[in-house]
């Protein structure tokens, strides 16, 4: 099962009034995603990511090959792997801000996003073209009945149903992992059915 990406504006809890004006609330949407395919290519730019996981950082590292990157987080806690922590650590493209979260957001005269954050030291002030939100995930179950998941631990156990990934596992979010539990079901379905067969002939002989 799927998950979605946890929405800036509502996790940043960002002022109303910074999105009044029809023209600011579009200008500010076209400039903030939540992966990399429509950014993935460009050059000379400034971006903040937000986050401290390994979606993170792997969009930091991607992005400030022939970027300017800000990594900004609102602890002080790192989640992604270590390597992946060093190897941005030593890039001279990339900046981290920890215990700093974006408390207001504006589009100046100019046209440039002015991002405003408050840390440690105080109010910081950044200029961004873009902003790339790895703030998490949440598990895209919303097509499921509200009676199938009433009963989804009987379900389970049954071998009904299975969550793979992020949804089953939590931090353990991993491509790898994921893959490895959707191959474990399709080999318990696989046994279930096999099972299932051959009772079947047990009864019809």
């Amino acid at each position: 099962m799927q998950n979605n990406c946890l929405d800036i504006f509502e996790e940043l809890n960002l002022p109303f009034e910074t999105f009044l004006s029809d023209y600011i609330n579009h200008d500010l949407e076209t400039r903030i995603f939540y992966d990399l395919e429509t950014i993935k290519d460009v050059c000379r730019k400034k971006l903040i990511v937000i986050g401290s996981g390994d979606i993170a950082y792997d969009y930091a590292l991607n992005l400030a090959k022939n970027n300017s990157v800000i990594i900004l987080n609102h602890s002080d806690q790192t989640k992604c792997l270590e390597q992946l922590k060093n190897k941005a650590e030593k890039h001279q493209n990339i900046k981290y801000y920890p215990k700093t979260k974006i408390v207001n957001l504006h589009i100046n005269p100019e046209g440039n996003m002015n991002v405003e954050c408050s840390s440690p030291f105080g109010l910081k002030r950044f200029q961004s073209d873009y902003i790339v939100g790895a703030i998490g995930r949440e598990p895209q179950i919303d097509y499921i009945s509200p009676a199938v998941l009433k009963n989804a631990a009987e379900f389970e156990k049954k071998g009904i149903l299975h969550f793979v990934g992020d949804v089953k596992n939590g931090l353990f979010r991993q491509a790898a992992i994921a893959v490895g539990d959707g191959i474990s079901a399709g080999m318990a379905i696989h046994h279930r059915i096999l099972e299932n067969a051959n009772e079947s002939s047990l009864i019809h002989r």
